[in-house]
């Protein structure tokens, strides 16, 4: 077992929330099992491995100098800091780890070709000037001052350095095609939408994703209630949008109907009753959707009981009734958390990328993968990061996969998460995905604001398009801009 000890200037941000989320990763940035807690006025993270690690921590992160982007609490990462007994400097590593991954994304970007300008180099370098300092200054004040400092430069060249890069991919993507052929989509969990939500939102979507869940569709016993889906789905149709249905299966105990319960624990009636619905749901609708989303969330630990090996059973049964219900049209299964971040309090686990490898391998028909990026700090949310960080993720599955990536994006409708904020990470980081060739779709998850309750009684918001009252946010508006700057 390892361990890394630290001092930190200001031991009142590390608060429990932030100590929760905080954990030990390896160098490809996926969490070891570990546990990061306060002991007297150290900061100790314990991992499972033996070896280097880094560290993971929300942290804040100053406003840019130009008020281009928004200011944010962003997962930093320290470099790779061996084991020792002697504490390192927390605000001093976080520091090093985000410029040198800076440093070097830059300098692989500028070696594919992309073209930096003084302004950009001018911003690296006062970035990097300043953790000189941090390191170098004998005071622990001084140097969280200036480490503060420095992830401040950092941020602002890292949101430089990603627009740059959208720019330059976008337009060297559109100069032997007008149109990018990526595909914005929204999900329609309760029917189509309201009428003065359609016109705005047929200007920023060319793509309606149609919840037919299990628990959306048979909340009763053997009673179907196809309503809202035939809504939603006739809705888009006579609209001329691409349809998306699904997904149909979803490793979430929000999405399972609670009689299913009953039969915890009984694996082959659970399947049965799971590919019974996806038959029920690919019969009534084949024909009429573009694009299955299969099963959600396979990465979803314990849901109704099921095993790691029991959930790809069923998958590959629904699979093969999907199939020979309806050969031709595509299907992709997804994934909750691609960093894993769940993984930090699991002794062993699969990632969601070696899932979907051993899945591609098996040569099942899948078309594609959806990878969910659910912001927040809920226990199963994805922690906001420093924009290059998504695009190594994009690259990370890109370079593994052969398959195309499909998105689903949502953010918390919070007061820290607030419209501004939402439709300030559309406009910095969705152009920075679709700039990617892998990513072929890209979809908002929810049209309004709303709440989610699990069994437990906890709840979860959901930020959409629109408010409660159905007015357009500017989230909207991002959406639209994006659509009419480069897509279909």
């Amino acid at each position: 077992m390892g361990q890394l000890r630290f001092v930190v200037n200001d031991p009142g941000l590390l608060d429990s929330a932030r100590l929760a989320r905080a954990y030990v990763a390896g160098g490809d940035e996926v969490p070891f099992h570990s546990r990061v807690f306060m002991s007297g006025d150290r900061l100790v993270a314990e991992y499972s491995e033996d070896g280097s690690g880094c560290i993971a921590i929300p942290w804040p992160i100053g406003p840019p100098t130009t008020g281009a982007a928004p200011r944010e609490e962003w997962l930093l990462s320290s470099a790779t800091l061996m084991a020792r007994e002697a504490p390192y400097r927390l605000e001093v590593e976080l520091a090093r780890g985000e410029i040198y991954r800076l440093r070097n994304q830059l300098a692989q970007w500028e070696m594919l070709g992309l073209a930096i300008d003084d302004g950009m180099r001018e911003a690296v370098l006062a970035s990097t000037k300043l953790f000189a300092r941090a390191a170098t200054s004998e005071n622990l004040a001084d140097a969280s001052r200036f480490a503060a400092e420095a992830l401040a430069s950092m941020a602002e060249a890292s949101w430089r350095l990603a627009a740059s890069y959208t720019d330059q991919a976008i337009d060297l993507r559109t100069a032997t095609q007008p149109r990018l052929p990526t595909l914005l989509g929204v999900q329609l969990s309760g029917g189509a939408p309201k009428d003065a939500q359609r016109e705005p939102l047929l200007e920023a979507v060319n793509l309606a994703v149609v919840d037919a869940s299990w628990m959306r569709v048979e909340a009763s016993e053997g009673v179907r209630d196809w309503s809202a889906v035939d809504d939603a789905a006739s809705w888009a149709r006579k609209n001329s949008l691409r349809v998306c249905c699904g997904p149909l299966l979803e490793f979430d105990e929000r999405s399972v109907p609670d009689w299913a319960y009953l039969w915890e624990g009984d694996f082959d009636t659970v399947s049965s009753l799971m590919i019974e619905h996806v038959a029920a749901v690919v019969e009534r609708f084949r024909g009429r959707v573009q694009l299955w989303n299969l099963a959600g969330r396979l990465d979803r630990p314990r849901t109704l009981s099921l095993s790691d090996d029991q959930r790809l059973q069923i998958v590959v049964g629904a699979l093969n009734a999907l199939k020979q219900l309806d050969p031709k049209t595509p299907v992709v299964v997804g994934f909750e958390q691609p960093w894993c971040e769940s993984l930090r309090n699991q002794p062993t686990g699969l990632t969601a990328l070696e899932i979907a490898d051993s899945l591609e391998r098996a040569n099942l028909g899948i078309a594609g993968f959806l990878v969910e990026l659910n912001l927040g700090s809920g226990a199963r949310h994805t922690a906001s990061r420093n924009p290059l960080a998504y695009s190594r993720l994009i690259d990370a599955w890109n370079v593994q996969l052969d398959l195309p990536l499909m998105l689903s994006i949502t953010t918390p409708a919070e007061p820290h998460w607030d419209a501004e904020r939402q439709s300030a990470w559309a406009r910095h980081c969705l152009p920075l995905l679709i700039a990617k060739n892998s990513v072929q779709v890209a979809t908002w998850g929810a049209l309004d604001d709303r709440t989610e309750k699990s069994r437990d009684g906890s709840e979860a918001t959901i930020a959409g398009l629109f408010d409660e009252q159905g007015e357009a946010k500017p989230l909207l508006a991002e959406l639209t801009a994006l659509r009419k700057r480069c897509l279909s």
